[in-house]
């Protein structure tokens, strides 16, 4: 809740952290966007006029880490908040399905020609203990 989520987050952000190589991204669910969200309101300052109207899509955390809000629709895991470091995460693409074409076929309800292109990839992660997850257990 509001009153410690910023205690776990803290402890989370130390335990992935070595030296200058730490968390530089927070993906969080609903529940957990909106405790710390709250835990926040007290100590919201503005600047101006502007900077009030602007509409902020993340919020921060130590060492200007955006904290990024993930709807349940698209598929987050409920009661989660990931700490991630993207210096240890890959786009790793298949070397033969790289937006290759295959072989043109035939339509079958039309008169036109088809051709496929294929993609293959993974998200791969290396240095796990610089990752995080902060749950509900």
């Amino acid at each position: 809740n509001a009153s410690n989520i910023q205690s776990y987050m803290n402890q989370l952000f130390n335990k992935t952290r070595r030296g200058g190589d730490f968390t530089d991204l927070i993906i969080a669910d609903p529940a957990y966007y909106n405790a710390y969200w709250a835990s926040l309101t007290a100590l919201q300052r503005f600047a101006s006029p502007e900077s009030m109207s602007a509409g902020s899509k993340t919020l921060k955390f130590q060492d200007g880490v955006d904290v990024v809000f993930e709807s349940l629709e698209s598929g987050i895991t409920p009661n989660r908040m990931y700490f991630l470091n993207t210096d240890y995460l890959f786009f790793s693409v298949h070397k033969s399905r790289d937006f290759a074409p295959l072989e043109e076929r035939n339509s079958i309800n039309q008169d036109a020609m088809t051709m496929p292109i294929v993609w293959m990839g993974n998200l791969t992660a290396s240095n796990l203990a610089r990752q995080g997850v902060l749950n509900d257990l």
